[in-house]
């Protein structure tokens, strides 16, 4: 499934993935029990939170670092997934100890205000064979009085001719998740599908209209700022165009929930959205207003770029792994010799949180075609978009981000009678000419005024006859 399809039909999540690692189990069923885990660590995206735990004499992170909950970006989801290839199975599986851990992750976060911060929660256990039902630590944890709901699904690892296991059926039932048994390989993608729809039920309270319904077989929209907008990715179709040598074009998408809301119940129909094209959003940025030096770019809530000048998606006609979680901080660069890091963590948070403001950072850039470098005082500008997770930044070069050109009348005068152009046109730039005075001709001349290529000015004359632009084109 798509991240699209998955981000509109759950929202975000805070889950926890318990994954059996005893000494009793088989080789194929331990593997199978990867596998499992790697689906369900798949259908995660940016917006949700995770971990994942081992289960054997005691209870474990399967990565060290990650003790509670973290974003399921690509890189932490290939980081537990290179963790899973390691594990020795060992000891006896202790679900208990496991289960009560996985309540606590959630509710530190639930109470210190980490992970998707969203009623969207879940623990999912991963086994061969559970003899017990826990009954008591799940209604300590997960009783209707408590202000914290958790779901619990379980994925029974089991031989084809395997009875189900009625503890770990049980179990689900009791906590309003999901029991499925896995056999094989081929049924992993289908069979971690089928949590989507519960985890949808949760989006809808019926009083306030939380998502789109669907009546009368029309869609109706019950509240227009509810919709999810997916990473960027390629659109396959635009590799073979002839107007994209590069061959690629990327979009992303905006969805939302279908929902057949009932008396008693709320049932997912499915998702509505629609691509669009990043250079579509690049447009409405107008750069030209900007400045030569200055640019505008936009940042989700996880601090990834979706629009940025320095963001190069493809590698010699390839396109990159994680085209689309190029962070802040792996483009633009503090300068070493300021000791500001902090201050750049201070702005990528503000980005985050969706916040407006302003800040100036000492940066590097680099020029001639990235084989130089250099430092220069950079304001940013930034404010979020309304009813979007994008942050929308405006960076200008210090100290020409605090001036501005004015136009004395009698300037405005000549140009327009002489050149047959407004002084609002304030850049001319031509890509074939080595001197300002030839693009100055070149642009007169497709004025269809009467100029020509070999009619040349000395830089002093050039000046002297054409103060404002001199003062407004970058030469």
């Amino acid at each position: 499934m798509q991240p699209w399809f998955l981000e509109a039909a759950m929202n975000s999540k805070d889950v926890v993935i318990i994954v059996e690692n005893s000494e009793s189990m088989s080789r194929e069923k331990h593997k199978l029990a990867h596998h499992i885990v790697n689906s369900i660590l798949d259908s995660l995206g940016n917006n949700d939170f995770v971990n994942v735990m081992k289960v054997g004499n005691n209870a474990e992170a399967v990565v060290d670092c990650f003790q509670g909950l973290v974003q399921a970006t690509p890189g932490n989801v290939l980081e537990f997934k290179h963790a899973l290839k390691y594990l020795k199975r060992a000891g006896t599986a202790q679900f208990d100890k496991a289960i009560i851990q996985a309540f606590n992750i959630l509710l530190e976060a639930n109470e210190n205000g980490h992970g998707a911060l969203c009623c969207n929660r879940a623990i999912m256990i991963v086994a061969e064979k559970m003899t017990n039902t826990y009954d008591d630590i799940f209604r300590s944890y997960n009783d209707q009085e408590s202000s914290m709901r958790v779901r619990v699904y379980t994925y029974h690892v089991s031989d084809e001719q395997a009875q189900e296991s009625h503890e770990m059926k049980f179990i689900s039932c009791m906590n309003q998740g999901g029991y499925e048994q896995i056999s094989s390989t081929d049924e992993i993608t289908e069979k971690i599908s089928h949590y989507v729809a519960g985890m949808s039920r949760p989006l809808v309270n019926p009083l306030e209209g939380h998502a789109m319904s669907l009546r009368k077989s029309q869609f109706v929209s019950e509240e227009e700022n509810t919709f999810n907008i997916a990473p960027v990715f390629p659109d396959a179709m635009a590799q073979e165009a002839p107007f994209n040598p590069q061959g690629y074009r990327l979009m992303t998408s905006v969805s939302m929930p279908v929902l057949d809301i009932g008396e008693n119940e709320t049932r997912l129909v499915g998702v509505a959205g629609t691509d669009i094209p990043i250079e579509d959003i690049k447009k409405l940025l107008l750069s030209y207003k900007v400045g030569v030096n200055g640019y505008a770019f936009l940042v989700t809530n996880n601090g990834h770029l979706l629009v940025h000048p320095d963001i190069r998606p493809e590698i010699l006609g390839t396109l990159k792994p994680i085209h689309n979680s190029v962070d802040l901080t792996e483009v633009e660069f503090m300068d070493d010799s300021d000791n500001g890091q902090n201050n750049f963590i201070q702005l990528r948070n503000a980005l985050i949180n969706g916040e407006t403001g302003k800040m100036t950072l000492k940066m590097k850039y680099h020029y001639d075609n990235m084989r130089r470098v250099s430092n220069m005082l950079r304001l940013y500008l930034y404010t979020s978009i309304t009813e979007t997770p994008f942050s929308l930044v405006l960076a200008l070069p210090r100290p020409h981000a605090n001036f501005r050109a004015m136009v004395p009348d009698d300037k405005v005068e000549f140009f327009t009678r002489n050149l047959g152009f407004t002084a609002s046109i304030i850049l001319i730039r031509h890509v074939n000419t080595k001197v300002p005075e030839d693009e100055l001709s070149h642009f007169v001349e497709l004025r269809g005024l009467p100029c020509s290529h070999n009619q040349y000015f000395t830089r002093t004359e050039y000046r002297r006859t054409y103060p404002l632009l001199n003062s407004q084109v970058e030469l």
